[in-house]
C-alpha cells in the first residue's frame, strides 16, 4: 500500500505533463525529454515537501536532495536540440505547475482522507473525493480571475522600483505584529479536523511512517481556580463513578464531575509541598472495594469524609508492590541487607517475613512497575520465580507482571527482554523519555516534560501496535491571556481506557485550569499508512497550491519558422 501511495503522484505528475507537453509540440524527442526531467524535479521536490512522512531515515533525504540537485543542474545548464526552445523560465513554470496540480490532487487527497478517517470507509473515500472536485474547480475560477493579477505581480517585482521595498516591510511588520500580540487557537481547530497527533515534520525519529494515531482526548471535566492553594501540585487523581479525587499537599479533595462541584475534603497529617512529578506512580489505590492513598506521611483509607490512617508506611520508608497471588504487599528496608514484607488484609497490615538478601547472594531487593525483583549489578530476578533474569536493564524500564517481559529505554533504544532473549522492538531518536509505565495493559514511553511539546508513544496490549499521541495544551487568541505553563499530573486506567489530568496555569500561577481527559480509541475502517505524516499546517500548503494560479507562459512563446522547430498547436 505505500509503494501504491508513493507511486500515486509520480504517475500523476508525469501524465499532467506529457499531456501539456502534447499540446505545445509535435517532436516526440522534444516531448519524452522535457517530461522526462519535468517529472523527476517535480516528483523529488514533492516527496520532500509533501510527502516526507513516507521517509524514515535521513540518508533517504541526502540521496534525493543529491539526484535533485543532478537532474536540475544538467536539465537547465545542458543545451542541446532537444531543450533550446523552451527557457529556464517556462522550464521553472512547468515544475511549478505540476507542484501545484499534485497539491490540490493527491495531497489534498491524502489530507481529507486523514480528516475523514474516523467515518465509514465509503463516507471517507466520498467526502475525500468530493473536497478534491471542489478544489479543483475552485482553483480553475481563480485561475481566471487570478491569472493576470499574478503576472501583473512578478512584472511589478521584476520593474518596480523602491515603491516595492515600502509594501515589503509593511507586510513584515504587520507579520512581526501578529506574532507578537496574536495567535490562532490552533489545537482546538487540530483536534476538530484530527490533525492533531502527526509526526514531526522534517525531524527522523526512528518511529515507523505507518505509526497508528487513532486515540483522541475527551474531556471528562474542567474547572478553573484562582486561589492561591488549590489547584498547586497536584500529585495523583483517581475517577470513581462521576467523582474525581485529587490530592495535593496534605489535602485531597473530591469534585463533582456533572456540576464541577466541591462536594468533600480529606485532610492528612503533613503538609508536603510536591516538586517533582512522578508519573505511573498511583497514589490512590483501589483494594478490596476499598479506597486508600499512600503518600510520604503514611498509609490512608478514605472513609466518607475522612482519611483514616492505617500505617507509618509511607512512600518514603517502604514501596507498594503486589505478590503471585495479587495480594497488595509492602516492602520496608530494616538495614543494608534485611528487607521486611507486610501485606494488606481487611484494612489491616499484617507481617509476612523478613528477607536476607546476602543468604541469597543479592545486593538489593527493588520494585518496578509493582513487582519485587532481586537486583545484581545491572540484571534484575523475578522475586517470586528466580528462573525469570533480565541482564543489563537500565534507564526508564517497565515490567509486565502478566507476560513475564521486561521493557526498558538505553540508548535511545526500546527493548523487551522475555528473561531469554532481548529484542529491539523500537529505535526513537532525538528525544528523551521522560517516564515509562503501563497503564491497564498499554506500555507507554513519554517524551519531554515540557506540556507543549509532550507526547506518548503507545503499544497496545499485544504489543504489535504502536500508536502515538500529542499532548495539546490550551491556546487562546492573545498571546497575554494564554496559559504559560503546564503538566500532567498522571495517567490511570478508567473505563478501560487512559484517563490523565491536565494542569495549566497564567498571571503568575494564580489562575489554574484543571482538566481530566480520556484517551479513546477510535475505529478506523480504512487502514492506510498517510494518517500520521499530515499536520494542520499542511492545509496551509494546499491553500497556496489552490490560490497560485496554474499559469501558461509557454503560450506567449513565438517559435519561428524553421523547420528544425516543431508546429506550435493551438
Amino acid at each position: 500500500m505505500t509503494w501504491i501511495l508513493i507511486s500515486l503522484p509520480l504517475i500523476t505528475i508525469f501524465v499532467y505533463t506529457y499531456l501539456r507537453m502534447l499540446s505545445k509540440s509535435n517532436l516526440k524527442g522534444e516531448i519524452f525529454y522535457h517530461t522526462f526531467f519535468q517529472t523527476s524535479i517535480s516528483f523529488l521536490l514533492v516527496i520532500l515537501f509533501f510527502f516526507q512522512g513516507f521517509i524514515e531515515k535521513f540518508y533517504v533525504i541526502v540521496i534525493i536532495v543529491a539526484l535533485l540537485l543532478l537532474i536540475s543542474l544538467f536539465y537547465f545548464l545542458k543545451d542541446n536540440d532537444l531543450s533550446f526552445t523552451i527557457s529556464g523560465v517556462l522550464k521553472l513554470e512547468a515544475i511549478k505547475n505540476n507542484i501545484l496540480f499534485v497539491g490540490i490532487t493527491i495531497l489534498s487527497l491524502y489530507v481529507s482522507l486523514t480528516i475523514f478517517r474516523y467515518m465509514d470507509w465509503y463516507f471517507q473515500i466520498l467526502f475525500s473525493i468530493v473536497t478534491v472536485i471542489t478544489l479543483i474547480v475552485l482553483s480553475q475560477i481563480l485561475r481566471k480571475k487570478l491569472e493576470f493579477f499574478y503576472q501583473d505581480v512578478k512584472n511589478w517585482i521584476t520593474e518596480s522600483g523602491i515603491s516595492k521595498y515600502f509594501v515589503l516591510w509593511g507586510v513584515f511588520g504587520f507579520v512581526l505584529f501578529a506574532g507578537l500580540f496574536i495567535q490562532i487557537p490552533t489545537n482546538n481547530i487540530k483536534q476538530f479536523l484530527n490533525l492533531n497527533n502527526n509526526s514531526k515534520y522534517f525531524v527522523f525519529q526512528g518511529l515507523p511512517n505507518d505509526i497508528k494515531n487513532n486515540y483522541e482526548q475527551e474531556l471528562l471535566f474542567s474547572m478553573n481556580i484562582t486561589s492561591s492553594s488549590s489547584g498547586k501540585n497536584i500529585e495523583d487523581f483517581y475517577i470513581e463513578n462521576n467523582t474525581v479525587y485529587f490530592s495535593y499537599g496534605n489535602t485531597i479533595e473530591k469534585y463533582d464531575m456533572e456540576k464541577s462541584a466541591l462536594i468533600g475534603k480529606y485532610y492528612l497529617e503533613m503538609a508536603i509541598d510536591y516538586e517533582e512529578k512522578e508519573i505511573f506512580k498511583n497514589r490512590f489505590i483501589e483494594y478490596e472495594n476499598s479506597l486508600y492513598y499512600y503518600d510520604s506521611s503514611g498509609f490512608y483509607k478514605l472513609i466518607d469524609s475522612e482519611a483514616d490512617k492505617i500505617s507509618d508506611y509511607s512512600t518514603a520508608n517502604s514501596k507498594i508492590f503486589y505478590n503471585e497471588e495479587g495480594r497488595l504487599s509492602f516492602l520496608t528496608r530494616k538495614s543494608d541487607i534485611l528487607y521486611d514484607i507486610h501485606y494488606l488484609l481487611n484494612g489491616s497490615i499484617i507481617f509476612e517475613k523478613t528477607v536476607d538478601i546476602s543468604l541469597l547472594g543479592y545486593e538489593d531487593l527493588v520494585v518496578i512497575s509493582d513487582s519485587l525483583f532481586y537486583k545484581q549489578n545491572n540484571d534484575y530476578i523475578l522475586f517470586v520465580d528466580t528462573n525469570y533474569t533480565f541482564k543489563n536493564v537500565s534507564s526508564e524500564r517497565a515490567y509486565n507482571s502478566n507476560l513475564k517481559k521486561m521493557y526498558y529505554f538505553s540508548d535511545f533504544e526500546v527493548f523487551v527482554d522475555d528473561g531469554i532473549n532481548q529484542k529491539k522492538i523500537l529505535r526513537y531518536l532525538g528525544y528523551d523519555i521522560s517516564s515509562t509505565g503501563f497503564v491497564g495493559d498499554m506500555l507507554i514511553f513519554r517524551t519531554e516534560l515540557n506540556l507543549e511539546k509532550a507526547r506518548l508513544i503507545m503499544y497496545n496490549d499485544d504489543y504489535e501496535s504502536l500508536y502515538l499521541f500529542n499532548h495539546l495544551d490550551t491556546d487562546t487568541f492573545l498571546i497575554d491571556k494564554d496559559y504559560k505553563s503546564g503538566y500532567i499530573v498522571n495517567y490511570r486506567e478508567y473505563n478501560d481506557d487512559l484517563s490523565f489530568v491536565q494542569v495549566e496555569t497564567r498571571n503568575n500561577g494564580e489562575e489554574r485550569l484543571i482538566q481530566v481527559f480520556e484517551l479513546v480509541e477510535k475505529p478506523t475502517d480504512l487502514i492506510l499508512p498517510i494518517y500520521s505524516h499530515f499536520g494542520l499546517y499542511i492545509l496551509l500548503v494546499i491553500l497556496v497550491c489552490v490560490f497560485v494560479p496554474i499559469t501558461d507562459d509557454i503560450k506567449y512563446v513565438t517559435y519561428l519558422g524553421n523547420e528544425n522547430f516543431g508546429k506550435k498547436k493551438n
